[in-house]
């Protein structure tokens, strides 16, 4: 076991000096450092490279044309892994071809108003209703606060279940205003 020199650092008050002695023993923080890579999580898990983990998705989902569920089971990867790759790449769903063609936007959850069906955005009657009243509202000069009030008040369930906000309202109806849909489709 190394000892490492003491140090001391004085702290002047108003009455007296304090001195403070402390030891730093290297060797039990070598161990604990040791000890920390062992962790339970990674037993008996190959560690896997970020660069491998990326090639793998990129063969897995553009040759072999597998879902993003097979990709994570195949790597033993978590699902949220696997679109963040793809989003980053824009491989799949989140290619810039597949967006054009009304996929699911680049978001892993569909916005409110739509669906995602067989990887396309499809709408969602029940929620585009709301979609229109916000619209709507906005058209007479509602802010963007008393729409959310209207909503909360109205108990209109949001995508998550949780509380109606100003900055909820504005990506709705930016999302919705930019996104267009062919004439035919739902």
């Amino acid at each position: 076991m190394i000892r490492q020199p003491n140090f001391g650092v004085t702290l002047w008050s108003v009455v007296e000096p304090l001195w403070l002695d402390f030891h730093v023993d290297t060797q039990s923080c070598a161990n604990q450092n040791q000890k920390s890579s062992n962790k339970p999580e990674t037993k008996g898990k190959e560690a896997k490279s970020r660069a491998f983990v990326e090639s793998e998705i990129q063969r897995r989902i553009g040759a072999e044309k597998q879902s993003l569920e097979q990709v994570a089971a195949a790597l033993e990867i978590s699902l949220t892994t696997v679109r963040r790759v793809c989003r980053t790449l824009k491989l799949g769903r989140y290619s810039p071809d597949a967006l054009k063609k009304g996929a699911a936007s680049k978001s892993s959850q569909p916005p409110f108003g739509w669906d995602v069906e067989h990887g396309v955005l499809k709408k969602k009657p029940a929620e585009m209703r709301w979609v229109k009243l916000a619209r709507a509202m906005r058209a007479k000069g509602e802010s963007f606060n008393s729409i959310a009030r209207h909503f909360q008040g109205r108990a209109v369930p949001t995508k998550n279940g949780g509380r109606w906000h100003a900055r909820t309202v504005i990506q709705i109806l930016n999302f919705n205003s930019t996104h267009k849909k062919p004439k035919g489709s739902n």
